[in-house]
């Protein structure tokens, strides 16, 4: 699943589906493709679980904030997990 971002209108929040009633292993991919994160943040939230930070940390957002930022998440059924 891929998700573009266009954040040009202003900073938002993007709520991700619940990952316990997504399959494990479903990946998601969430791409800034107009080029304005720096102005305009997007902040991912799980509707339920959390995020892997990219560090094996677990947080209740995670915020895109780099023009042309990509994020690559899978479910393993509890968060959403960087890869």
């Amino acid at each position: 699943e891929i998700v573009a971002l266009d954040s040009s209108g202003g900073a938002f929040l993007l709520t991700l589906p619940n990952p316990a009633i997504m399959a494990v292993g479903h990946t998601m991919i969430v791409k800034d493709e107009a080029g304005h994160l720096a102005a305009n943040n997007v902040t991912l939230v799980p509707s339920a679980g959390g995020i892997d930070q990219g560090d094996a940390t677990i947080a209740g957002t995670l915020v895109m904030a780099t023009n042309g930022q990509a994020v690559r998440l899978y479910s393993n059924g509890v968060n959403w997990m960087q890869f």
